[in-house]
């Protein structure tokens, strides 16, 4: 039995100085470490936060602009991370809403929490995929008239509150995990909202040591960056034997520096 061993490196070079496709900062101390994001619209710019399925858009209500749902479609907000909360105004003129949390579209269907509001009750109810189960019923909120709702997930359980006063709430100990949100008006139905405020958990910025990944200048293999990762190669010239993935709002930063990806094919063992 005889074992050949090969490394094979085979050579596109691409050369990367400075003006790199990936990302670039000025300063990477500016990149902090947290835990909570906060995003808030009161729709008085634009509609760029925002992705509108038709029946959904931007209107004015006495000079304060709000979004206007009609119809039984979507308004997605751009948001990362992990809903933990959402505060909101909320003027439901006739029919029902349903307030999504922990949304996220899989191959199956949809996976959320939705809360919905009429004027009779309220009621939290959950879909994963394609099934949907029914959770707990609640009170319901006075049409034509302006209310404060917020929604937090609290470890296992759902808080949903209407002007400071607790609504519905269930426990789920089998809580989604992932989702941003969304808002559905259902049939016949006309909705008003504002002030839209949404914390999420998105993953701690974690900075990789360019001396640990690249010892000699050279890093052999995929190399993966995701969540908050970045990476910063400086002064130097560095080669990397292999793919680079850059996932979610990781960063790859070059500055002062020249580097080179080639292809890389591993070790192959050959026996016979």
């Amino acid at each position: 039995m005889s074992i050949i061993k090969k490394n094979v490196f085979i050579g596109i070079v691409v050369f990367l100085v400075l003006g790199s496709i990936f990302s670039f900062v000025q300063n990477t101390e500016a990149v902090e470490a947290t835990e909570t994001e906060i995003f808030f619209d009161d729709f008085e710019s634009s509609d760029n936060n925002w992705g509108l399925a038709q029946g959904w858009s931007i209107i004015s209500e006495e000079g304060n602009h709000i979004l206007q749902g009609t119809q039984h479609t979507f308004a997605t907000a751009y948001t990362e991370g992990v809903v933990t909360k959402l505060e909101l105004k909320l003027k439901l003129l006739q029919g029902s809403i349903h307030l999504n949390i922990r949304s996220q579209a899989i191959p199956e269907g949809l996976n959320r929490y939705f809360i919905g509001f009429n004027n009779n009750n309220s009621y939290i109810s959950k879909q994963v995929g394609d099934n949907f189960q029914h959770l707990k019923n609640g009170e319901g909120i006075s049409l034509n008239k302006w209310h404060n709702i917020k929604i937090e997930v609290t470890n296992n359980k759902i808080n949903v509150f209407s002007d400071g006063k607790l609504a519905v709430w269930v426990q789920d100990d089998n809580l989604l995990q992932e989702g941003g949100i969304s808002f559905e008006t259902l049939d016949d139905s006309i909705a008003y909202i504002d002030n839209v405020r949404v914390e999420t958990l998105v993953p701690e910025v974690r900075e990789l040591k360019a001396q640990e990944l690249f010892s000699n200048g050279e890093h052999k293999g995929d190399l993966t960056l995701e969540g908050r990762d970045f990476l910063v190669l400086k002064k130097g010239k560095f080669e990397q034997f292999g793919n680079i993935y850059l996932k979610d709002r990781s960063k790859l930063i070059i500055r002062d520096s020249t580097f080179k990806i080639t292809r890389y094919q591993r070790l192959l063992n050959h026996w016979g």
